[in-house]
C-alpha cells in the first residue's frame, strides 16, 4: 500500500503529559488557544479554517477542549466561529473539496500504517457500552416478532479468491431509520432483540452496529459465511492497487461517512448512514463504506478495522482512517454504536 504524504496534525491537550512525546504544539496551536475560547461538548465537531484557507473540522475531547484543525498543511489555524454552539446544533458536513491529502509521496509520517503494521489502540474500551444493570430497550412486550431471515441472497463482490459483502452487514429487521428495533446510534450500546438473525447485505438500510464479535461471527455463520479476515478487508478496501483509502490515494473529506459527516434528514445528530448512501465511498471493485460509517470486526483477531462515522480516542487524522488501521478492545463482550461487521467466504 502506498503511504499517504500526510503531515501529522498535532493537538494541544489540557494535560501535556498525555501527548508530550507525540506532538509539537508549537507547530500547530490548538483551536481553543486564546483568552475566552468557549468550551465544547464531547464528540462535538466544530468548523475551522486551515492556514491555506481550506475549511476543515476539529473535534471535542472528553475534557471539553478541541483538537487542532485537521489540515493537510500543519500550519496555524483559525476558528471560523468562536461563539458557543447550541447543544442541539447539527455538526457541519465536510464538503467534497475540503482537506485533500496526497498519498503518492515517499515522506509519509512515521505513524502512517502500512500493510502488516496496522495500529492497535486498546484505549477505545472507554467508548459507551451497555451497563451491566441496564435493561435493553426492545419495545413493548406485545410487539410483532422481529424478522431473523434476510429473504434475499447477499449482494456480494468477488475480490480475488474471496466473495465479500458489497455492503456492511445489516440485520433482517433493518430499515433506513434504524439498524434494528430499539437501536441507538449514540449513548449506551443496545443489542439487537434476541433470536438467531442472519447477516444480510442490502442497500439503503442502517448497518448492524452494537454487536459483539461473537454475535457478528454467528450471524455470518448462519448463512454459511464467516467474518472477513483483516487482510481480506484491507484488500477489499484498497482494491487491486492497494490504495490507502477505499476511493483512492488522496484523502478527501466528505467522500465517506467519517468525522460525523452524515445527519439524517430532519435530524440534529450525526450517525451511521444507510448502506450505500455515500456513493463516492466505493472501492474500485464496487464495495461500499470500507472507509468509515462503521468500524468492522475482523475474523482472525478480536479487533475491528477501517474507521467509523464518529471520532473516538483522538482518531481524527487521515492516517487514522487507512484501510488497515485497527483497534482492539480488551473486553470480549465489547459492543459499540459505531462498530459493525461484514461477511466473507471463499469464492465459488
Amino acid at each position: 500500500m502506498r503511504r499517504p504524504n500526510t503531515p501529522i496534525v498535532c493537538a494541544a491537550l489540557a494535560f501535556a503529559v498525555l501527548m508530550a512525546s507525540a506532538c509539537d504544539t508549537a507547530q500547530q496551536p490548538p483551536l481553543e488557544a486564546g483568552a475566552g475560547a468557549p468550551a465544547c461538548l464531547p464528540d462535538e465537531v466544530r468548523p475551522c479554517r486551515c492556514a491555506d484557507g481550506t475549511d476543515s473540522v476539529a473535534v471535542c475531547r472528553a475534557d471539553r477542549t478541541l483538537t487542532a484543525c485537521a489540515c493537510a498543511d500543519a500550519g496555524a489555524v483559525a476558528a471560523r466561529d468562536a461563539s458557543p454552539p447550541r447543544r442541539d446544533a447539527r455538526p457541519p458536513r465536510p464538503r467534497h473539496d475540503q482537506g485533500v491529502v496526497d498519498a503518492a509521496g515517499d515522506d509519509a509520517p512515521a505513524d502512517a500504517a502500512g500493510p502488516g503494521d496496522a495500529r492497535v489502540d486498546a484505549s477505545l474500551d472507554a467508548a459507551p457500552d451497555l451497563a451491566p444493570d441496564a435493561a435493553p430497550d426492545r419495545g413493548p412486550p406485545d410487539a410483532a416478532p422481529v424478522p431473523t431471515l434476510c429473504g434475499t441472497p447477499p449482494d456480494l463482490v468477488r475480490v480475488g479468491a474471496v466473495e465479500v459483502f458489497r455492503f456492511e452487514a445489516s440485520h433482517p429487521a433493518a430499515t433506513d431509520a434504524a439498524a434494528f428495533p430499539g437501536a441507538r446510534s449514540s449513548g449506551a450500546a443496545v443489542p439487537a432483540p434476541p433470536g438467531e438473525p442472519e447477516a444480510c447485505s442490502v442497500a439503503g438500510v442502517r448497518p448492524w452496529h452494537s454487536v459483539t464479535w461473537s454475535e457478528a461471527d454467528a450471524a455470518c455463520a448462519r448463512i454459511g459465511w464467516r467474518l472477513c479476515g483483516a487482510a481480506e478487508l484491507a484488500r477489499a478496501c484498497g482494491g487491486p492497487g492497494e490504495q490507502p483509502w477505499t476511493y483512492g490515494d488522496r484523502w478527501e473529506a466528505g467522500r465517506c461517512n467519517v468525522l460525523g459527516a452524515w445527519v439524517a434528514p430532519g435530524g440534529d445528530l450525526s450517525s451511521e448512514a444507510p448502506t450505500g448512501t455515500f456513493d463516492g465511498c466505493r472501492s474500485a471493485e464496487g464495495l461500499f463504506d470500507l472507509t468509515g460509517n462503521l468500524w468492522e470486526w475482523v475474523g482472525d483477531a478480536r479487533a475491528y478495522q477501517g474507521a467509523g462515522w464518529r471520532t473516538i480516542a483522538e482518531r481524527f487524522r487521515p492516517v487514522d482512517m487507512l484501510c488497515d488501521v485497527q483497534a482492539a478492545p480488551a473486553d470480549p463482550q465489547y459492543r459499540n454504536p459505531d462498530v459493525g461487521f461484514r461477511c466473507c467466504r471463499d469464492a465459488r
